[in-house]
C-alpha cells in the first residue's frame, strides 16, 4: 500500500480513536486551534513512523520501552543541566504522545496485544508524568542559583503524589455531587491549578521552560511549582480528614 493511501487510512482512524476516547475533534479549528496545529504534527509523525515500523519486527513492547527511555533521557538532561541539549529533553516531552499512538495502532495491526504491554502503557504514562515534573523541578533549582527550597517544595509535591495519585472517586464524587456552591468553585479552581499531566498543562510547562531558557530570564516557572504544591496539599489534607472521620 502506498503512504499516502495508508497515511488516509491512519488519519481516519486516529480520529475516530480521538473523538471516541477524548471527545475531542482534531480535524477542528474550533473550540481550540492549537489542539488542531499539536495534533497534526503529532498524526503525521505517527503515521510515518507506523508505516515503517510495520514492515518490521518491531513489536509494540519495543516502542513502548523506548518511549519510557526517552522519558527518562529527557529528566536527566535536566537533572544534570545539560544546557545545550536542553532544547532535545522539551522536544522529546513534547513529542510524547507519538511513540504511545504507534505503540498501539502497532499492537492492533499485528494482534501483538499482551497483559505486559497494558500494564506498560500506564508505567510510560506516569514516567513521563514525573520526568517533566522533575525536569521543571531541576530547571528552577539551576535557575535560582542552586537553591535548595526549591528542590524542597518540588520533592514535597512529588511525595505529595506519590502518597495520593490521583483524585479519589470519593473526591470526584464529592466535587460533583456537593451542592454548595462556594465548595464547588474551589473544587473547580483546584482542579484547574493542579499538575495532572495533561496535554495542555505539559505543554504550558515546556512553552515557559522554552520561553525562559532561550531569554535567560526566570519566574514563571517558579510560580508553578508553588501553584502545584496548593492543590496536592488541600487535597491530601481532604483524604486525611474523611479517613479519621
Amino acid at each position: 500500500m502506498k503512504y499516502l493511501n495508508f497515511r488516509k487510512i491512519f488519519f481516519d482512524n486516529i480520529t475516530k480513536k480521538f473523538n471516541k476516547d477524548y471527545k475531542t475533534n482534531i480535524n477542528s479549528w474550533f473550540p481550540n486551534p492549537y489542539i488542531k496545529l499539536k495534533y497534526k504534527y503529532i498524526c503525521e509523525a505517527a503515521s510515518i513512523l507506523f508505516y515503517i515500523f510495520l514492515k518490521t519486527n518491531i513489536t509494540p513492547n519495543f516502542i513502548t520501552i523506548a518511549n519510557i527511555l526517552f522519558a527518562i533521557l529527557a529528566s536527566l538532561i535536566f537533572m544534570f543541566n545539560i544546557g545545550e541539549l536542553k532544547f532535545l529533553g522539551l522536544f522529546i516531552f513534547f513529542s510524547k504522545t507519538i511513540l504511545d499512538i504507534v505503540d498501539g495502532f502497532i499492537a492492533r495491526e499485528k494482534k501483538l496485544t499482551s497483559k505486559i504491554g497494558t500494564k506498560l502503557d500506564p508505567i510510560c504514562g506516569h514516567i513521563y508524568y514525573y520526568s517533566i515534573f522533575l525536569s521543571l523541578i531541576f530547571h528552577n533549582y539551576y535557575s535560582s542559583y542552586n537553591n535548595k527550597i526549591i528542590l524542597l517544595i518540588g520533592f514535597l509535591v512529588i511525595l505529595l503524589d506519590v502518597t495520593n495519585l490521583s483524585f479519589s472517586k470519593e473526591t470526584k464524587k464529592a466535587g460533583k455531587i456537593n451542592k454548595n456552591y462556594f465548595f464547588r468553585k474551589i473544587y473547580i479552581f483546584l482542579k484547574i491549578i493542579n499538575f495532572d499531566g495533561r496535554t495542555s498543562k505539559t505543554d504550558l510547562i515546556l512553552f515557559i521552560i522554552l520561553i525562559e531558557t532561550i531569554n535567560n530570564f526566570y519566574i514563571f516557572s517558579q510560580f508553578l511549582i508553588y501553584l502545584f504544591l496548593a492543590p496536592k496539599i488541600l487535597r491530601n489534607l481532604y483524604h486525611l480528614y474523611k479517613w479519621i472521620k
